[in-house]
């Protein structure tokens, strides 16, 4: 690393704010700092959010681990921000959305692709359904609920910056 310590030092008032920066330093941390960008998921009618937060490159790693071990690293790699929500409906009904956005279209499609593929696997018996829908380098995913509205209400509400 170039200037060693000085930037080591720097780190300590300047740390890393995404997974993915401490996953590429080389690329999203030096020279440059990749910033990820800020999500806001919309509110959804009929919905209250329960919980939400950022997953990151390394909780999208982790998914990736659990459901479909040989793809974690690349189906996670070209993140460039997100944010996720379990909302709850009215009847008490858990679901969970997620908006993620990519370097490129074509990462984002292979995300998309990948996220796709565990569902079978994570509902083999088709007891779950999830929606996941790629718009341009954007991801949209819905995962459980019965309305399939909630699909194109997060796509049309959701902000990316």
């Amino acid at each position: 690393m170039a200037n060693g310590w000085a930037e080591v030092d720097k780190l300590f008032t300047n740390p890393p704010t995404s997974t993915e920066q401490m996953l590429h330093p080389d690329t999203k941390l030096y020279p440059k700092r990749d910033e990820p960008k800020k999500i806001t998921l919309p509110k959804l009618k009929g919905y209250t959010e329960t919980y939400g937060d950022v997953a990151g490159e390394l909780g999208l790693r982790i998914y990736f681990l659990l459901w479909n071990k040989p793809v974690a690293e690349t189906a996670a790699a070209g993140w460039d921000g997100d944010k996720w929500s379990v909302m709850t409906a009215k009847d008490g009904t858990d679901v969970g959305v997620s908006v993620s956005t990519w370097d490129s279209k074509a990462e984002a499609k292979e995300f998309a692709d990948e996220y796709q593929k565990t569902i079978a696997i994570r509902f083999p018996k088709g007891e779950r359904k999830v929606w996941v829908e790629q718009k341009g380098s954007n991801v949209y995913i819905v995962d459980g609920g019965t309305d399939a509205k909630l699909i194109k209400q997060l796509e049309k509400g959701a902000k990316i910056k």
